[in-house]
């Protein structure tokens, strides 16, 4: 943590993830599992499961519960729990972005900033979400789940962002609230800030700099 916020809010290009970064969706995600694993296999996932859950590609879910809760993991339980999700996006009306957040992007716009959605969510969850949201003017590019072989913590995602961006690693910054993420950027060769404003706290001490509000960005920009 011995960035400047103000020096990487100077930066050329904004790569933010999304769940728990855009919004505050991932305790909402994590239900919509409970209730899915519960119907499927006759699980009850405890809440302190959901930091081995979110941000995580439906392999790395499936290996998960299958090592905890002594299921037999096969690419079938990975693809059942792919299939199954439930489209939570189209039908959590009440998604919102995170306060100050559009303030940030609408600022970024004005000033030529370019900024890119990174997320291993599907394309269509994330672009009917930005769309509900309002936000989908303010975005330049979106690298989904299904855009990359690899997810976080691989480095592919944001490097992928990058290039759709034409823009160097050292003129871009990552927004980031999951160990996983903040890794993938780390691996990129990305600073990174670590956002804190999630109803679920994760472990963000790899980031360059931590930041409770979106707040903070706009002071450091202005």
């Amino acid at each position: 943590m011995d960035k400047d916020l103000r020096e990487l809010c100077s930066r050329k290009a904004f790569l933010f993830d999304f769940d728990g970064v855009i919004t505050d969706s991932e305790p909402f995600v994590f239900e919509v599992l409970k209730q899915m694993i519960k119907d499927n296999f006759g699980i009850e996932l405890p809440y302190s499961d959901i930091n081995m859950t979110i941000g995580c590609s439906d392999r790395k879910v499936a290996e998960y519960i299958a090592n905890e809760y002594h299921i037999d993991y096969s690419v079938e339980l990975s693809e059942k729990l792919k299939k199954n999700y439930p489209d939570y996006y189209f039908e959590y009306e009440d998604i919102k972005p995170f306060p100050y957040l559009r303030d940030l992007l609408s600022i970024l716009k004005d000033r030529g900033r370019k900024v890119a959605i990174v997320s291993s969510t599907d394309r269509a969850h994330l672009e009917a979400a930005l769309s509900r949201m309002g936000l989908s003017g303010f975005i330049d590019t979106i690298i989904s789940g299904s855009d990359v072989q690899n997810k976080k913590p691989s480095p592919e995602p944001y490097l992928k962002g990058l290039e759709a961006l034409s823009v160097d690693k050292q003129d871009a910054v990552v927004i980031e609230d999951s160990p996983t993420g903040i890794q993938s950027a780390v691996n990129a060769g990305i600073d990174c800030i670590g956002f804190e404003g999630s109803e679920v706290k994760q472990d963000t001490e790899k980031a360059s700099i931590i930041i409770a509000s979106y707040k903070e960005m706009i002071e450091a920009i202005n």
